[in-house]
């Protein structure tokens, strides 16, 4: 039996929400995933013992009550989910080190941002166990994870990057998640492997020109989080995006000088007081970086992800391969890859994407966007020539259930 502890009141409860979990729940049942109820704000069962769902899987209707009662939602993993496993990173930078050596695996399979980390789903080809690292584990029979729209104990709710079945499912031998992704103590860019996947790593860069320092400035703004928890995520990107745009590992004097113009930028938002943490942290990532950032890696990797999805519902009634439906699928792409939905995206990189003639097409069909209550303009961008600012956006509707008397825009 369930248990009722903390069951959401009827009058709170927000119903967007309960929809959502209600859709989720169905791809869950439909992948063969055993669900379990979780107590509300809690990573903790519903229920007295969790046991039996380990070898009987719940039907659609009494996960629809966990629902209405206000429950969040865990996946047993292992046998009983058909051999389905999580790879659960708590350390931000080793999935990016993974992502790095696997883009293709990193931009297509089930990914979920958890409050220190990432959790990417696979299927095993057989039972495997459950494994510990240093950088999280990986988690198989006799383990769990909560899965969206679960509230997490400390704010916010789980979410999907990537969800489960917009791609098929990868395979966990074929994409190195079964192994640590912290680098070892002695590890270096100067080794012969790590030479392969980044060609500039001996270059030291010890002077930047204004050109490259404009570049910089943007990226720092790009990478700024938009809160708590999420600080690790935005130096690892940083550190990614200043070896793109120096084309080198920068000297010691300059990391710093960049590690304290990006804390200044983030100090407010990050929650981390000391910024010798910061300035530790980002010398450190410059020296895991796997695959530096040219600065298109996020719309090329989006658009790719992108192309083999339906379309969202405001372009529908559309040709399948007319510039405005290739934004679309865009812009979903760009807001699973992105933090909290929010992303950057120049009006050039759209029609260069998408297939527009020119990139004022592009702008206004955003702007259109953005008017009927698809995107929401989070910043707009600084006017000007290649390379300057891009706006930053967030999809704001559901891309697949369009609202009630509502079609193509």
């Amino acid at each position: 039996m369930v248990e009722n502890r903390n069951p959401l009141k009827k009058r709170n409860r927000d119903d967007t929400t309960t929809t959502e979990a209600r859709r989720l729940a169905k791809l869950y049942v439909s992948l063969g995933w055993s669900l379990l109820p979780i107590r509300f704000r809690s990573k903790q069962p519903a229920e007295p013992s969790w046991k039996p769902r380990q070898t009987t899987r719940a039907a659609i209707t009494e996960v629809e009550t966990w629902i209405e009662s206000g429950h969040g939602l865990g996946v047993i993993l292992g046998d009983v989910s058909d051999c389905w496993v999580c790879r659960d990173f708590d350390d931000a930078d080793a999935y990016h080190r993974w992502a790095a050596q696997y883009p293709d695996a990193a931009a297509t399979m089930a990914t979920a941002q958890t409050g220190r980390g990432f959790h990417v789903f696979v299927l095993a080809d057989h039972a495997v166990k459950t494994i510990k690292w240093d950088d999280g584990e990986l988690r198989s029979t006799g383990a769990y994870v909560l899965v969206a729209p679960s509230l997490h104990p400390d704010g916010g709710r789980y979410s999907w990057i990537i969800e489960p079945a917009d791609h098929p499912p990868v395979r966990l031998a074929d994409v190195g998640l079964d192994c640590e992704w912290l680098p070892s103590v002695d590890d270096t860019e100067t080794t012969e492997s790590t030479h392969d996947m980044f060609v500039v790593s001996g270059i030291s860069v010890v002077s930047v020109t204004n050109e490259q320092h404009e570049f910089v400035m943007n990226a720092i703004a790009e990478t700024v989080p938009a809160g708590v928890g999420h600080r690790n995520d935005g130096v690892f990107r940083f550190a990614r995006k200043l070896l793109g745009v120096l084309g080198g590992q920068p000297s010691d004097t300059i990391a710093k000088q960049y590690a304290m113009l990006w804390y200044d930028h983030a100090k407010h938002t990050i929650g981390t007081l000391d910024p010798e943490v910061t300035v530790a942290d980002m010398l450190h990532a410059l020296r895991s970086v796997r695959k530096p950032d040219d600065g298109q890696s996020l719309v090329e990797s989006a658009m790719h992800a992108a192309r083999n999805m339906q379309r969202p519902w405001w372009v529908v009634d559309y040709d399948d391969n007319l510039p405005c439906t290739n934004l679309a699928r865009l812009i979903v792409g760009l807001s699973r890859l992105s933090d909290g939905n929010v992303f950057y995206l120049s009006c050039r990189d759209a029609a260069k994407h998408a297939g527009f003639s020119n990139h004022k097409q592009s702008s206004r069909v955003l702007n259109h966007w953005a008017s009927s209550g698809i995107i929401e303009i989070v910043q707009r961008g600084k006017q000007g020539p290649p390379g300057s600012k891009a706006t930053r956006y967030r999809l704001i509707v559901d891309p697949y259930s369009p609202p009630a008397n509502e079609g193509a825009i």
